[in-house]
């Protein structure tokens, strides 16, 4: 078992043991990240891992040091009989320097940062056996483990599947005024729009909606840093913002500002990039952009430059986040949405005061803590020290990267919180993917909600723009098939919205059975033939459900 995003795992003498695994927890620190980006992966969330064998396992949680830990997996090869997994752990980091001679010639230099990781590195391992000596097994003791300390509460009083929706409020785009090209705002959705798609949602079925509001406050979705918190005048008023939450509490779901914190826009007035922008050790700022597909660069963008961002240093996280919490009260809001809180990890390697991931990790920790406080959280991403502070996750792995060692994707980040978290994927209707049945079954599968990215005008407004990422939005162009898709959903998951996922197997046909603590039995049947399970006939690339008892 690797924790390769929903979980991936790796047969024993697989015949690649050509190949490796290779992941940082929690993704790699933007410090140490390269400019030129070659592969698309997912996201270690869990710093776990394991191994089975017949009738015994060995399940590891990394506990201390986690936030500079690599996980390694390989399979027997011509090097070793051994299949293997296990933790590294970074504890002093270093960079190249690039010289260069009069004579044209080059070499490299390492520069080795002075600072070392000076405190406990842990982790459990935790022998399994008999029933228990799988992933399922691993699942259920790592959710068990979390509730022990305290970091998964209660059991979410869910009575309908909830449904998530991303809505494009203010948007960036360029506009020309007297020969030059500056940023201006435009409402893709008002405050009275959104309640108006919130209506339209209702009367086809669909309840409980988490809405994640994008671009409400300092100049749209590419925001100023939220030091100061001010409404956007041409989405409507605080009134109607705060009157927006209300009606979508009255039917059980809930109002979230979104709010970046750690990845700061390159044209932020309000911030002093020399000083409180991370750096790489050789004392350059740590200033990123978009992937140019042709390039494979991401560095600057001159045509989209609100795309460019720096990293916010570790020092000055709590600073903009208590600030945004006393400014965020002026809103009656209850909900804030944190875009990057959970899913960015970054160190700051200034060689006068060096932070390190761990220490920015114990840094975010208290960030979490004092925005939990007076708000509701929704995490986009999900990382697992954000566990304790949300019942919402999105851009949560259903899936995981296709490295050519991994022989089979598994839900094993939903079978840990299942029941406890409420969490969706990505949006839907900008999935790359035309197969959208197959959609549908991996949220099935996974236990997941439907989340959906919307907005009231077409398009076509943001089409030359940073957000051109945001190419199909338009809400009547997917109200026929939000329509069939929660309907379908629910259905298959609305007895178990807040019930633990206790099992999952992948069968000799390849279907695969998701059992819940209530009795609940899920198959799904990915196959071009109708298949028949446990006295139950599973259609062909659809889904079969067996009450509980």
């Amino acid at each position: 078992l690797v924790p390769n995003g929903s979980g991936s795992i790796i047969n024993f003498n697989n015949g690649k043991g050509s190949f490796g695994y290779t992941q940082y927890v929690y993704g790699t620190d933007p410090t140490v990240a390269g400019y030129t980006v070659v592969e698309n992966t997912s996201t270690a969330r869990m710093p776990v891992f394991g191994v089975k064998n017949n009738d015994n396992a060995l399940f590891a949680i990394i506990e201390k040091g986690d936030a500079l830990a690599r996980i390694d997996a390989y399979t027997s090869s011509e090097t070793t009989s051994y299949n293997n997994a296990y933790g590294t752990f970074y504890v002093r980091g270093f960079e190249l320097l690039s010289m260069f001679g009069v004579s044209g010639s080059q070499a490299d230099i390492p520069l080795v940062e002075n600072n070392i990781y000076a405190e406990d590195l842990q982790i459990a391992y935790v022998p399994l056996n008999g029933d228990d000596a799988n992933y399922s097994g691993m699942a259920n003791y790592y959710r068990e483990y979390l509730i022990e300390k305290e970091v998964l509460g209660e059991k979410l009083a869910n009575k309908q599947l909830p449904f998530f929706l991303d809505i494009l409020g203010g948007a960036n785009v360029p506009k020309n005024v007297l020969g030059v090209t500056v940023q201006d705002v435009v409402a893709m959705t008002t405050y009275e729009e959104a309640a108006e798609i919130v209506e339209k949602l209702n009367e086809i079925g669909v309840g409980n909606i988490k809405m994640n509001y994008l671009g409400w406050f300092n100049d749209g979705y590419y925001h100023d840093v939220p030091e100061k918190v001010k409404n956007l005048a041409e989405l409507g008023s605080k009134d109607d913002f705060a009157e927006l939450g209300e009606e979508l509490a009255e039917d059980g779901g809930a109002l979230f500002g979104n709010v970046a914190f750690n990845e700061v826009c390159y044209t932020s007035k309000d911030y002093i990039l020399s000083q409180e922008a991370a750096k790489y050790y050789n004392g350059k700022l740590v200033l990123l952009g978009n992937v140019n597909p042709y390039t494979l660069k991401r560095s600057t963008n001159a045509k989209y430059e609100e795309t460019m961002y720096t990293v916010l240093s570790p020092k000055y996280i709590n600073y903009y986040v208590e600030s945004f919490t006393e400014e965020f009260k002026k809103f009656d809001v209850q909900g804030v949405a944190l875009r990057d809180l959970g899913t960015v990890l970054s160190a700051d390697k200034k060689r006068a005061d060096l932070i390190n991931r761990q220490e920015a990790l114990e840094i975010t920790m208290a960030a979490f803590e004092t925005l939990a406080k007076e708000n509701a959280l929704l995490v986009q991403g999900g990382n697992a020290y954000s566990f304790g502070y949300t019942t919402d996750v999105v851009d949560a792995p259903t899936t995981g990267s296709e490295f050519n060692l991994v022989d089979e994707m598994i839900p094993f980040y939903g079978m840990v919180i299942h029941g406890y978290i409420n969490y969706a994927g990505d949006e839907l209707n900008l999935s790359q993917s035309t197969n959208r049945e197959k959609l549908l079954l991996d949220i099935i599968e996974n236990g997941a909600c439907l989340r959906y990215a919307l907005s009231y005008e077409n398009s076509d407004v943001i089409k030359f723009s940073g957000l051109n990422n945001m190419y199909s939005v338009q809400y009547d162009l997917y109200m026929e098939e939000i329509e069939a898709f929660y309907k379908e959903a629910n259905n298959a998951l609305k007895d178990v919205a807040n019930v633990p996922m206790v099992g999952h197997e992948i069968l000799e046909n390849g279907v695969r059975k998701v059992t819940y603590e209530n009795g609940v039995v899920i198959y799904i049947n990915r196959g071009a033939q109708d298949v028949s399970v446990d006295g139950i006939t599973i259609p062909a690339e659809w889904y079969a459900k067996k009450a509980g008892v």
